[in-house]
C-alpha cells in the first residue's frame, strides 16, 4: 500500500519539489449526483456510481497522484476487496466524517 505522501512529509526538500497531490474523490458529501461529474460519450449524462469507481481505478493506474480520498464505501470497494493499492505508492485516504464535511445547504437555504 502506498506511503507516497508520508514519503514527502518526511522529506521537506522533496515536499519542496513537489507539492502532494490528492484526487479528492468524495463528491457525494456535498453535491450529490452531479457531483460525480459529467460524461460526454457516448452521449452526455451525469456518471453513474460505477462510472465513478472506474475513474478513481484509472486514476490510480497512472500513478501520477500522491493520494486518494474516497468516501468509506468506495474504499471498502477498492481498496479492501480489489486490492487497488497492493502494488501502487499512491496513498489510500477515506473521509471518516463526511457530516462535518457538508458544506453546501440543504434545499438552497
Amino acid at each position: 500500500m502506498g506511503n507516497r505522501i508520508f514519503d514527502k512529509l518526511a522529506d521537506t526538500e522533496l515536499l519542496g519539489r513537489s507539492p502532494i497531490l490528492v484526487f479528492a474523490a468524495d463528491p457525494l458529501a456535498s453535491a450529490g449526483i452531479k457531483g460525480l461529474g459529467q460524461v460526454q460519450t457516448p452521449s452526455p449524462h451525469y456518471r453513474t456510481h460505477a462510472e465513478f469507481l472506474e475513474l478513481q481505478r484509472e486514476l490510480v493506474a497512472d500513478g501520477q497522484l500522491d493520494g486518494l480520498l474516497m468516501t468509506p464505501a468506495d474504499a471498502e470497494t477498492l481498496a479492501l476487496e480489489e486490492n487497488l493499492f497492493e502494488n501502487s505508492h499512491i496513498t489510500p485516504i477515506v473521509r471518516m466524517n463526511s457530516e462535518t464535511a457538508i458544506w453546501n445547504p440543504r434545499f438552497g437555504v
